[in-house]
């Protein structure tokens, strides 16, 4: 990930006084906004303070930043259906509609990559969520989950680096092949607004909305809809408003069970281009 890092020199005297008073000879401590500008993933504010420690209005800041310090750049390699099936792009991906199938999703950080929170969910329901997940030496994690209905389902991996920085990747699975056209309900998710900046003193608020589609109708507080954020906070609203205080890549991810003609039936959908804060 290339970075992109806007530095200037800072002028003490227009930082904390008026231009027409005197600079005080004792130190000062000034709080400065970094703008970082990573050219896949939007822009993000880091704050620091600079303490003045002599006479000079002027001080000059430099910073250095390699890709794996600021972002993780996590990704979905391969989907291991019923260990026997392996598909390495979620386009198309159908494979049956059985409950009881085991998924083992494998993804892969760059290799260096310090990261502390791995996670992913397999998208039935909030609680198929694997977290804390091992990173090994080469960078690769994994993670496993036994399927209790069939479903469409939008599989997503989580990655944080150790400064904060979020990526997450996203994989569609059809474990409900039989059904389709009336068959087979739909969801369509949207967020408001798409993108942003968070700052060292703000974070981006943002409005997430579910509706039913294809006969499935969605309530307002609906316990059997699962919308996960990225940023960790889940709800069952069917428009609810999340706050992200990190910088990153995130895609919400919402999950809707319902009845269908020989049961219960999962459908789910993405905020297909990512969220960037």
């Amino acid at each position: 990930m290339a970075i992109t890092v806007k530095t200037s020199t800072v002028n003490m005297e227009a930082a904390v006084f008026a231009n027409s008073e005197t600079i005080p000879n004792q130190a000062q401590s000034v709080p400065v906004s970094l703008l970082f500008a990573p050219t896949t993933s939007g822009e993000f504010y880091q704050g620091i303070t600079v303490k003045r420690t002599d006479n000079s209005a002027n001080f000059s800041i430099k910073v250095e930043v390699g890709s794996s310090v600021v972002g993780a750049d996590a990704t979905i390699d391969s989907v291991l259906v019923s260990g026997v099936h392996t598909f390495t792009e979620s386009s198309g991906v159908v494979y049956s509609d059985a409950s009881g199938t085991t998924v083992t999703v494998s993804g892969s950080v760059p290799s260096g990559t310090d990261v502390h929170n791995v996670s992913i969910d397999f998208c039935e329901g909030c609680r198929s969520v694997s977290g804390g997940l091992t990173v090994t030496d080469a960078g690769a994690f994994s993670g496993t989950h036994t399927y209790s209905y069939p479903g469409i389902f939008h599989i997503t991996t989580r990655v944080q680096s150790k400064n904060g920085y979020v990526d997450m990747d996203s994989f569609r699975l059809n474990l409900a092949s039989d059904l389709s056209g009336s068959d087979l309900g739909a969801l369509d998710t949207t967020a408001t607004p798409e993108s942003g900046s968070v700052t060292s003193s703000s974070g981006l608020s943002v409005l997430m909305a579910a509706s039913g589609a294809s006969g499935i109708t969605v309530a307002t507080d609906d316990e059997s809809l699962c919308w996960r954020f990225g940023n960790l906070e889940s709800s069952s609203k069917k428009s609810a408003t999340t706050l992200y205080s990190e910088p990153g890549k995130f895609i919400p991810v919402a999950n809707y069970k319902y009845a269908g003609p020989s049961g219960d039936v999962y459908v789910s959908d993405i905020i297909a281009s990512g969220l960037n804060t």
